[in-house]
């Protein structure tokens, strides 16, 4: 978002308006070095994040000698 700012007669903000859209699954955000650009990161195509499992007490899965 970005709004004016006029500062000659006191404060006084302008109307808020949206500078771009962000990518619905973003995984992340950071500014460029430069401070000119914002990188996102999101799944490439717009496809959703690949699966993964999560396995609980794996410990007792483990061969014990």
């Amino acid at each position: 978002m970005a709004v004016d700012i006029d500062t000659s007669k006191g404060f006084q903000a302008g109307t808020p308006r949206r500078q771009f859209a962000v990518p619905q699954a973003l995984a992340g955000w950071d500014l460029a070095p430069d401070g000119k650009r914002f990188l996102f990161v999101a799944p490439p195509n717009g496809a959703g994040a690949a699966p993964f499992e999560v396995v609980l007490n794996w410990a007792t899965a483990l061969k014990k000698e």
